[in-house]
């Protein structure tokens, strides 16, 4: 069952905890009044008994004879005890009112630690700063900002700086401007790297050799050969440039009525989207004729389509009477 906190006779309430301390301080009150009322009657009990056994020997000694002074005196002796100054106390029919400091000090501490377990007792402003005596993380400084690193020239050193700029979107964009927006570490322009790199790699032009009779021979006749070859290639330019013209001239053709089409499928486009516009104009120019109209409180009548129900005539009599 669910009891509702705000209700008078809930369980956890300070009136309700309250009401139940001094129920519990009463009853133990009561119990504690009725043990020594139990001890008083016992002990009056004995002692009525222990004075009517003391004359019953009286009696006895009377008529017995009487004995001699010095047993007389051993019995004296043996029947005195020694004097307590507590007694009443031990007994408990002496309470002192002042209570010890110290043992209602601990017995606070314990309560309110009770308590705060509970739930119920909780202090203002308890769980700050202030009270606990803490620091939140944003309010202290960071270890790596205590512990900075400077290099010669006095400029901080940041770790992994590099991966940082890598990853960095501003990078990204100088790519597009040309300008590198992370100005902390300039990057080498493009020909400054193509220079180092032609001082590094060696060169690939081959030197030239000086030519014999017999090379020059071989030349005479390699270009001879080269001779018949060439002609056999310009025949064959000639007849792919005359076969390159008619079929510009036939994709001329083609080309034409491609964009001949295209202009018609443009030209109905148009029309569509000029008959869509024409509705939405007319829509809200009969939303704004209704809203004048309610203004000027010449609201005109919706004829409403009549709706023919076709529903069993147990359930609606009326609407089955009107399809009849």
């Amino acid at each position: 069952m669910n009891i509702l906190p705000h209700k008078s006779w809930h369980v956890r309430t300070r009136k309700n905890i309250t009401r139940v301390r001094e129920d519990e301080k009463k009853a133990a009150k009561e119990q504690e009044d009725r043990i020594q009322r139990i001890k008083l009657a016992e002990q009056e009990a004995k002692i009525n008994l222990l004075r009517q056994r003391a004359q019953v020997n009286r009696k006895e000694q009377s008529s017995s004879t009487v004995t001699t002074t010095s047993n007389t005196q051993d019995l004296i002796i043996s029947q005195q005890e020694h004097v307590n100054f507590f007694d009443d106390v031990e007994k408990g029919k002496y309470f002192s009112k002042e209570e010890n400091e110290e043992r209602a000090k601990e017995k606070k501490e314990e309560k309110e630690k009770y308590e705060k377990q509970v739930g119920y007792l909780t202090y203002l402003g308890q769980d700050t700063n202030e009270k606990l005596k803490k620091r939140d993380w944003y309010d202290t400084v960071p270890i790596r900002d205590l512990e900075n690193k400077f290099d010669e020239e006095g400029k901080k050193i940041e770790v992994g700086l590099k991966s940082k700029q890598a990853i960095d979107p501003l990078n990204f964009f100088g790519k597009y401007t040309g300008t590198s927006l992370t100005s902390e570490y300039p990057k080498q322009s493009c020909s400054s790297k193509i220079e180092t790199y032609k001082s590094v790699l060696p060169d690939k032009k081959p030197k030239k050799k000086k030519r014999s009779s017999s090379d020059s021979r071989k030349t005479t006749k390699s270009k001879h050969k080269h001779k018949k070859k060439h002609s056999k290639k310009h025949k064959l330019k000639r007849h792919k440039k005359h076969s390159s013209r008619d079929r510009s001239s036939s994709s001329s053709t083609i080309t034409d009525s491609d964009d001949s089409q295209v202009i018609e499928l443009r030209k109905k486009k148009m029309e569509i989207l000029r008959k869509e516009r024409l509705d939405r104009e007319r829509c809200e120019r009969e939303k704004a004729n209704l809203l004048l109209a309610k203004a000027r409180n010449e609201i005109p009548k919706v004829e409403e389509p009549t709706i023919k129900q076709t529903y069993n005539s147990q359930f609606m009599p009326n609407l089955a009477r009107q399809n009849q």
